[in-house]
C-alpha cells in the first residue's frame, strides 16, 4: 500500500497546538501538531481511552453540536474550520462510528443506502446505480429488502458503510471497523479499503494485525499526546499479538446447565445446543462469524429474550454485558456505577469498588460521567459493574471492543483470578475473534452453518 502513494500530494487536514476536553475530565488530547495528505492511509492506534476516537470525531467536525467540551487550538479539513464544520464537512467525510447502530434509520438494507444517495443529491436513476454497485461490493446483495435493525452487528456495519460509500466522500473515517466483525467481513472491508487508492482514510483499530498491511503511515497517541508519527515498524506490528494465557483449572460447581436448547426469534430456531455446562472458575468462549446466533445465544441465556426450546438451569443470576456496554450504564459517575451493585451484594462495598477500579485501570475516573468515557473504558467498567454484583454467571458479548491488546489481557486475567476467587462465577465470551478465545479461554464452542454448537477443549474440560 505504501509503494502505491503519492507522497507528493496536498496536504488537507491541519492540527496545531490541539487541545480538547470533555465536561468534568482532565485533558484528553494535549497540543497535537500533525498534517495529514490527500490520499494517505493512516492508522492511529493507542491504549484505550488515549484519545483516538475524539480525535476523529474533531476531524469530523462533530464539536460542538454532537459532543461537550472544552477545544483549544486549530484544526482544519480542506481549508474548513473543524469547529463549527459540520454542514459544510458532510459533504466531504463519511464515517463509521464505533457505535455504528446509530448511524441506522430501521428502513430495510436497500433503502438505508438510497436514502444517502438521495439526500447527496444524487439523481434517483444514479442513485439506484450506485445502490447496486455498492451493494453488491459489500456482498450485501441477498440482504437488501431486509430491516436493518434484524442484521447481525457485522452486517449491520456493511450496511452503515454501503451508505457511506454511495455517495463517494474524499475522506473516510473509520473508528474500530474490525472490533466487531468477523474473517470474512474482515476482508471485505480490507478489499474496499485497498480499492480506494485515492481516497484519504483514517482509521482508529486495536487489532491492527488485519489491517496494518494497508495503510502506509501510523500515528500512536499516548495519553493525549504523539508518541510515534511515521511509517509502519516491525515494534508497532509486534503490538498486536495475544499472548496465551495460564488458563485456570481449579473449577468449582456448576453455575449453568444446558440441555437441548434451541433459541431463536418468533419460534425460527437459529442455533441448537444439545449440553453445555459452565462451573465457577470457568471462562467458556463462544465464537463464529456474524449472524450465526452467538449474540442470540447469549440473550437467551440472560433470559432478555425467551427460548423456543429445551432446558436452562441456572444458580443465581446471569449478568449479560452487551455489544454496546454504554446499554448497562445507568448512573452518573463512574463511582456510583460500582459503588451501587457493590454495597447491595457485598458487606465491604468500599473496598470491593478500589479493588475493581485499581484492576480495570478506572482509578482517576470516579466522578467521571460515564457514556463520556471510551468505548474500551465503558466496557471495563460494565464489566467491573457486573462483578461488583456478584452474579453465578456473567456473559459479555465481545469483549475485545474497544480494547487495546494491554488493557484486554489484563481483563481476562481479572476475570480468571476473581471467578475462582471469593467471588466464584462462571464467564461466557461472545466473540467472533476465534483466535482470543482459544488463547484466553478454558473451552471454546463454534457455532457455524449447521446452526449446532460444537465444544473443543482448551486445557479445561470437553462437556459435550
Amino acid at each position: 500500500m505504501a509503494g502505491e502513494y503519492d507522497y507528493m500530494s496536498r496536504y488537507i487536514i491541519f492540527a496545531n497546538n490541539l487541545w480538547f476536553k470533555y465536561p468534568r475530565s482532565s485533558w484528553i488530547l494535549r497540543g497535537l501538531n500533525f498534517r495529514i495528505r490527500e490520499g494517505e492511509k493512516v492508522l492511529i492506534m493507542g491504549q484505550s481511552g488515549c484519545g483516538k476516537s475524539t480525535l476523529l470525531h474533531l476531524i469530523a467536525g462533530l464539536y460542538p453540536s454532537f459532543m461537550k467540551g472544552t477545544l483549544h487550538g486549530e484544526l482544519s479539513v480542506l481549508g474548513i474550520s473543524c469547529r463549527n464544520g459540520l454542514p459544510k464537512l458532510r459533504r466531504y467525510i463519511g464515517i463509521l462510528l464505533q457505535n455504528f447502530e446509530q448511524e441506522l434509520l430501521g428502513l430495510a438494507v436497500e433503502e438505508e443506502v438510497l436514502l444517502d444517495a438521495l439526500n447527496r443529491g444524487f439523481s434517483t436513476e444514479m442513485a439506484f446505480k450506485r445502490c447496486k454497485e455498492i451493494l453488491k461490493l459489500l456482498k450485501l446483495e441477498n440482504l437488501r429488502t431486509r430491516n436493518s435493525l434484524n442484521l447481525s452487528y457485522g452486517e449491520k456495519q456493511r450496511v452503515v458503510l454501503a451508505s457511506i460509500l454511495v455517495s463517494n466522500p474524499e475522506i473516510l473515517i473509520m473508528d474500530e471497523p474490525f472490533s466487531q466483525i468477523d474473517s470474512e467481513s474482515a476482508q471485505i472491508l480490507l478489499n474496499e479499503i485497498r480499492r480506494l487508492q485515492n481516497k484519504t482514510i483514517l482509521i482508529s483499530e486495536h487489532r491492527i494485525s488485519k489491517i496494518i498491511n494497508y495503510v502506509n503511515r501510523v500515528l500512536v497517541l499516548n495519553r493525549g499526546i504523539i508518541a510515534y508519527d511515521g511509517v509502519p515498524t516491525h515494534n508497532v506490528k509486534m503490538y498486536c499479538e495475544i499472548p496465551k494465557l495460564k488458563i485456570n483449572k481449579r473449577l468449582g460447581n456448576n453455575v449453568l446447565i444446558v440441555r437441548n436448547l434451541k433459541c431463536g426469534y418468533t419460534n425460527t430456531p437459529l442455533l441448537y445446543v444439545k449440553a453445555m455446562n459452565v462451573r465457577e472458575g470457568e471462562i467458556l468462549a463462544i465464537t463464529g462469524p456474524n449472524g450465526t446466533g452467538k449474540t442470540t445465544l447469549g440473550m437467551t441465556l440472560a433470559g432478555i429474550i425467551p427460548q423456543i426450546g429445551g432446558e436452562i438451569y441456572k444458580r443465581g443470576r446471569i449478568y449479560y454485558i452487551f455489544q454496546n456496554p454504554a446499554n448497562n450504564l445507568i448512573y452518573k459517575t463512574v463511582w456510583d456505577e460500582l459503588f451501587n451493585p457493590a454495597s447491595k451484594f457485598n458487606s465491604n462495598p468500599h473496598e470491593i469498588v478500589y479493588d475493581l477500579l485499581d484492576a480495570f485501570n478506572l482509578k482517576g475516573k470516579e466522578e467521571q460521567n460515564p457514556l463520556t468515557l471510551s468505548i474500551g473504558e465503558k466496557m471495563r467498567l460494565a464489566i467491573a459493574s457486573a462483578i461488583a454484583s456478584r452474579p453465578a454467571v456473567i456473559i459479555i458479548d465481545e469483549p475485545t471492543f474497544g480494547q487495546d491488546i494491554q488493557n484486554l489481557i489484563a481483563i481476562m486475567r481479572i476475570l480468571h483470578e476473581y471467578s475462582s476467587g471469593a467471588h466464584k462465577f462462571g464467564v461466557i465470551i461472545l466473540t467472533h475473534d476465534e483466535d482470543f478465545a482459544r488463547k484466553t479461554s478454558c473451552l471454546l464452542y463454534t457455532s457455524d452453518a449447521a446452526d449446532e454448537l460444537d465444544g473443543v477443549d482448551l486445557g479445561g474440560r470437553r462437556i459435550i
